[in-house]
């Protein structure tokens, strides 16, 4: 059985990034002779080098360790590998200060430099890197376990009803891109008598349009996000941060034959188009007209529900994405930066 170590930000089951990047390939890749180990970094100071050291191929997931950490993973002497899957040279909210900013590019030019291969979420980011560092990565796209977020057999029952539910789920801390369109919200309700407006989240928002609220709890947002017929995905444009954050509700959409409807930008370019959502200027008409339009022409609306499906099981299924990142794994022999 071939070992392959992650050193990460933490546990995969308390940290929705390792998840997506590595922890939801760990059944697939047991199947195929390969076991995922999974090192926290604070771990690192412990006995964590006796366990790479055992490894046969060793992933950083977006740590910038000091270079005592990355001659000491070096020096075991196995394939190693950088992936990212947001723009850490930048922060959410406020920007790092000058010196952090200087600490962090020389730990990112290490990182990049040094190993054999980087590994980026979306071309977003691989174009941060190639700007920065003159280093080409490797895009390895973001997919979802399918077999959760693909629609009930209902769905296509449902054609026939008359209401047309849109929604919205989240974090209470992106209530603010909620409420930033809530009067577009407001406006496409008054004209469409057909559609209800609902939200799942941990903590009620506290709108003033009608809507339904449902609480968040461990397991429900999949059957929550099947129920929609179009999807909110409103986005901070202002934020480099953001920009390269690869939306994995904009996923969740398309898996369960949910229209996206959002001010699309940077990273979820890679994947929410014309073709498979509805994209929207970042103005309050506009929005308000997008999801009117959704509501009152089905034929659209179903049209981009199936390519939306179909173009994530091309493109974004869990065990297509994960069979490529794994032959990508054991294919690369170490030193060949």
């Amino acid at each position: 059985m071939t070992t392959i170590a992650v050193i990460c930000p933490g546990p995969p089951e308390c940290t929705p990034s390792t998840y997506y990047r590595f922890g939801q390939y760990k059944d697939l890749w047991r199947e195929q002779g390969a076991e995922l180990i999974f090192v926290p970094k604070q771990e690192l100071k412990g006995n964590a080098q006796k366990v790479l050291d055992k490894a046969d191929v060793i992933v950083n997931q977006k740590c910038l360790l000091s270079s005592h950490c990355f001659k000491m993973i070096r020096g075991l002497d196995k394939p190693l590998f950088f992936d990212l899957d947001d723009l850490i040279w930048h922060r959410a909210k406020r920007d790092y200060s000058f010196f952090t900013k200087l600490k962090i590019g020389r730990r990112l030019s290490i990182w990049t430099r040094g190993v054999d291969r980087v590994l980026c979420a979306n071309s977003f980011i691989a174009s941060g890197i190639l700007e920065r560092m003159g280093i080409s990565p490797a895009v390895v796209p973001m997919s979802l376990d399918v077999s959760e977020w693909l629609p009930d057999a209902d769905k296509n029952s449902r054609l026939a009803d008359r209401l047309v539910r849109v929604g919205w789920t989240g974090s209470p801390e992106y209530h603010w891109l909620l409420k930033k369109i809530e009067p577009a919200i407001l406006m496409a309700l008054d004209q469409c008598e057909n559609l209800e407006f609902s939200i799942h989240s941990g903590v009620d928002p506290g709108l003033s349009c009608p809507y339904r609220f449902v609480a968040w709890e461990k397991g429900n947002e999949a059957n929550y996000v099947k129920s929609l017929d179009i999807g909110l995905l409103p986005m901070d444009s202002s934020s480099q941060f953001s920009l390269g954050k690869s939306p994995i509700k904009g996923l969740q959409y398309l898996s369960s034959a949910v229209v996206p409807v959002g001010n699309f930008c940077g990273a979820s370019l890679d994947y929410l188009n014309a073709s498979n959502s509805m994209p929207v200027l970042d103005d309050l008409h506009h929005w308000a007209e997008a999801i009117a339009v959704m509501a009152k022409d089905k034929q659209r609306r179903v049209g981009l529900q199936f390519e939306g499906v179909e173009f994530l099981l091309r493109h974004h299924d869990h065990r297509v994405v994960g069979k490529n990142l794994l032959e990508m794994l054991l294919g690369c022999p170490p030193g060949t930066a």
